[in-house]
């Protein structure tokens, strides 16, 4: 039995989606590979159709899962929530590829669907230890992710090398989000620190003015108790 599948959906709905997988899931539950992508529709008039918002509810029959490895969802705008997340990463533990990424179309233009947070990936780092690349959309870094990164829990994943966060245009984090972020990176994903891509953000600039203020808080702590 192929292991591996390829889907081409046209951009219609979640249910459109969930029946496609279901099908999928019914012939070939041992999956390794997957990949999903979006057929180009155009009206008759020949515009190009931008593809639907799909439902992250669409993916959590793919939990089942438990082989999987790489699957491929770069141009189909899925809206990913922490709850899915979490509940894809407890059935992936063999995963190794995650890539996610499609635009749809709204009231502010093009943007990535999600309600996603830095933060909200550590299941991922908890779950799945084989994960080696990972490409996401995110609304942006929230405060919990200083809260993650100086956990005393909290453990490191080695084995990602390949982080890319994607924001949007307009949308990149902003110089508290970027000093979260690198404390983020730096405590769950060291090893992305070389193949790390964040917009335009020079990442390692970011990680290098942490890495300083890192050091000036724990002088300035030595200095206090020295005096105390």
């Amino acid at each position: 039995m192929d292991a591996n599948a390829n889907i081409a959906i046209v951009p219609d709905s979640s249910a459109y989606m969930m029946d496609r997988l279901a099908m999928l899931l019914a012939h070939f539950p041992s999956l390794i590979e997957l990949r999903i992508h979006i057929v180009p529709t155009t009206t008759r008039r020949g515009i190009a159709m931008l593809p639907q918002l799909v439902s992250g509810k669409a993916l959590l029959p793919l939990d089942t899962l438990s082989n999987l490895r790489i699957l491929e969802m770069r141009s189909v705008p899925i809206h990913l929530t922490p709850e899915i997340v979490t509940a894809l990463a407890l059935g992936w533990r063999s995963l190794e590829e995650l890539h996610i990424g499609g635009m749809c179309c709204g009231p502010r233009g093009l943007h990535f669907p999600t309600t996603l947070y830095l933060e909200d990936l550590y299941p991922l780092a908890q779950h799945c230890p084989a994960l080696r690349s990972l490409a996401v959309p995110l609304a942006g870094v929230g405060p919990l992710a200083m809260a993650r990164a100086v956990d005393a829990e909290t453990k490191a994943h080695t084995c990602l090398q390949e982080l890319d966060l994607l924001f949007g245009a307009g949308r990149m984090p902003n110089a508290k989000e970027r000093m979260r972020l690198s404390a983020f990176v730096l405590a769950v994903f060291p090893n992305t620190i070389e193949h790390m891509q964040v917009g335009d953000i020079d990442v390692e600039k970011e990680l290098r003015k942490f890495r300083l203020l890192e050091i000036a808080i724990a002088e300035s702590i030595g200095f206090r108790d020295h005096i105390l």
